[in-house]
């Protein structure tokens, strides 16, 4: 009897649970509970206990299921959950009665023998997570090497255990995937050290490699410093700064100050630096920023978002009132106030209905800088003309985490005659855990028969107590003339496999529908979805998108621009942004990055950043890309060190002031509204 067969014959003895926390918690939603037998509880419980070797508690709440607490480690409680959760999709639709019988299904032989090799092959990788045995089969002595704990770490009193936990659990996909025995040896001369041993020396040595990964990555968090850059583009256009209210540029602006530029005359004329370009000591430094950054994340897993977008300037209310509306500061006093405390972002809706309408419009006609291509979401042929660009449609939700904050019980049935209970004392309240929220994802576009089709569900869950993505990149440039700025985003969630989503959060993505016969030219909303009372109690927040996209002539670079409808909104706003085609690319694989892991792009400048900006091919054996490896390495740079710009830094930025150019053109058609 194998080790799984014989704990299954075992029955949940729940004093083995007090104390320990379950790794997880799984809530049924009201609408999707169902009347149940305690025969079906078993079997759910014999099926966790059998297959991954996990312990499963059941709450119940006037004889329906109304929570499952789930008992394990590692990929077992992963596949666990996956099975729950497609018990709770589906359990309403079966009856009660017909659930309560196991079902057997018909002996498979092959199926047999692959789960018995699947099945010993991960009981052989648990011995890992166990103590390493003092010698080989043969008596040899066990392989090994000693790696001692980084000094700048042991300096500011981070050890191994804060980082690992007490028995170094948070190593143990490590052990289990390179198959080695990790130990935390004793803290002697005041030195910390891990060892490790294994089988095989090959083994160890890319445990080794996978280790000092994660060590890096834990120096970055602790001691990383994130490069900040602002760069005014018209800094030689104007003298002073006026502060403006931001009525009208886009939702829910509140007092939002604005800052503008004032044209000087005795200075280049307003709008020149489109025409003259970024000077060469902004351009390296910009791209000196996007390196690191990159560097930053190679180690990190994420599904990642990588996009220039441009925003209309503003300054946090926190940090400045709008009694300051109308009043004017030098360059320099402004320069240094957003150097310090005066936090200056860029808000997203730069554009009204009117003004994006028209833009678009210019886009289709513009032939001599765009060309026809796909969004990122639908990789269909592009169309045949500009005029013929059709738009992806997505949709975007944020959900509280409902099995983080679970339905309140219903109070028992009580016959009227009897007394009421009494009153009990309030319990101790619990200590808060950090909120997480889910982002559910649902992209549409138009088939060949001009049929609305979805071309994609995805679920990300933000990190805790964060309400938007993480941010690992803060570059700004800044039009103040006309109160805009691009910034340089990249940003980062945790993606989530579909069987590991909570059930109502699949279900709702899959009642999202198109409207039928949407017309693109609507200012109308085009979806339209389900809302079950868990689903409204958990929704915070969502937003309907058109995307259309434009390639620029002769490179990889595409504009997108999209008409967002926000709650509150009945009219879109607009926004714009440029990215490169193979930027998703090259951070995709980042979503599924193992533990210790990093991916190889080579030089993050050459390959963001083509020379001939469309793709690096190779890193040719040159003088040139021998210097830049030189002068730039595979480490953070020195920040004080000036690194010569490229042509990929150029051939963007060139990207970024041609669009402008036809914003500012456009709007001062428009009056210069925004």
């Amino acid at each position: 009897m194998s080790r799984r067969d014989a704990s299954a014959a075992i029955p949940l003895d729940k004093k083995e649970l007090i104390g320990k926390k379950p790794i997880k918690t799984i809530s049924v939603p009201s609408e999707l509970r169902r009347p149940t037998n305690t025969a079906e509880r078993d079997i759910l419980t014999s099926e966790l206990k059998t297959q991954w070797q996990c312990d499963l508690v059941v709450h119940w709440d006037n004889g329906r299921i109304r929570q499952f607490d789930i008992y394990g480690s590692g990929a077992d409680a992963t596949n666990a959950t996956g099975y729950l959760n497609r018990w709770v999709s589906n359990a309403h639709l079966k009856s009660k009665d017909s659930s309560s019988w196991a079902k057997t299904s018909a002996f498979n032989a092959d199926k047999w023998y692959y789960d018995q090799l699947d099945l010993m092959d991960r009981d052989r990788k648990e011995l890992f997570k166990g103590p390493a045995p003092q010698s080989l089969d043969n008596g040899d002595p066990l392989p090994r090497i000693t790696v001692d704990w980084p000094e700048d770490l042991q300096v500011h009193h981070v050890t191994p255990r804060d980082i690992f936990g007490n028995k170094l659990e948070g190593l143990n996909e490590l052990r289990m995937r390179d198959e080695v025995f990790i130990t935390l040896l004793p803290f002697k001369g005041g030195l910390w050290q891990v060892e490790i041993s294994g089988f095989a020396a090959s083994n160890i040595e890319k445990a080794k490699e996978h280790y000092n990964t994660l060590i890096e990555k834990v120096k970055m968090a602790e001691f990383g410093v994130k490069t900040s850059v602002t760069i005014i583009l018209d800094d030689e256009e104007g003298l002073n700064i006026t502060f403006d209210a931001a009525r009208g540029l886009g939702p829910k602006t509140g007092d939002i100050v604005v800052p503008r530029l004032v044209a000087s005359p005795l200075m280049f004329k307003a709008g020149n630096f489109r025409e003259r370009g970024l000077q060469c000591t902004d351009l390296s430094t910009i791209q000196q920023a996007i390196h690191q950054s990159l560097e930053a994340i190679r180690a990190q897993k994420g599904s990642y978002d990588f996009v220039v977008r441009l925003g209309y300037l503003a300054l946090r209310p926190e940090k400045m009132s709008g009694d300051q509306v109308g009043k004017t500061i030098s360059k320099a006093d402004f320069r240094a106030s957003i150097d310090s405390d005066v936090a200056l972002i860029t808000k997203k809706g730069v554009f009204n209905t009117e003004l994006g309408s028209e833009i678009l419009r210019r886009f289709m006609t513009d032939n001599e800088l765009f060309e026809p291509t796909t969004s990122a979401a639908n990789y269909s042929s592009p169309p045949a003309t500009l005029e013929e660009t059709r738009p992806v449609y997505r949709g975007t939700w944020v959900f509280s985490d409902p099995d983080k904050s679970p339905e309140p019980s219903a109070p028992p049935v009580r016959h009227p005659g009897r007394p009421a209970p009494l009153q009990k004392k309030p319990d101790t309240p619990a200590p808060s855990v950090p909120r997480t929220l889910w982002v559910v994802q649902v992209d549409f576009t138009y088939d060949e028969d001009a049929k609305p089709e979805m071309i994609g569900q995805q679920f990300y869950k933000l990190e805790p107590n964060m309400v938007t993505p993480k941010t690992h990149m803060d570059i700004k440039l800044l039009e103040l003339g006309v109160s805009r700025g691009w910034q340089f985003a990249l940003e980062s969630m945790s993606k989530v496999p579909k069987r590991l989503t909570p059930a109502i959060l699949t279900k709702f993505a899959s009642s999202v529908t198109m409207n039928p016969n949407y017309d693109p030219n609507s200012l109308e909303i085009f979806a339209r979805w389900n809302t079950t009372p868990t689903a409204v109690r958990h929704l915070k927040y969502g937003r309907l998108e058109q995307i259309y996209s434009f390639g620029f002539k002769g490179t990889c670079y595409k504009a997108e621009l999209t008409a967002t409808w926000v709650p509150g909104q009945g009219r879109p706003a607009w926004n714009l942004g440029v990215r490169h085609s193979e930027w998703a690319t090259h951070l995709g694989g980042l979503e599924s990055l193992p533990v210790g892991g990093k991916l190889k792009w080579g030089n993050p400048t050459l390959t963001f950043l083509p020379d001939d900006g469309c793709s690096h091919v190779g890193e040719e054996d040159d003088g040139e890309m021998n210097q830049m490896k030189e002068m730039m390495g595979d480490t953070n740079l020195d920040p004080q060190a000036e690194i010569p710009p490229r042509n990929g830094i150029r051939t963007l930025t060139k990207c970024l002031m041609q669009v402008s150019e036809v914003v500012v053109s456009v709007s001062a058609a428009q009056g210069g509204k925004l």
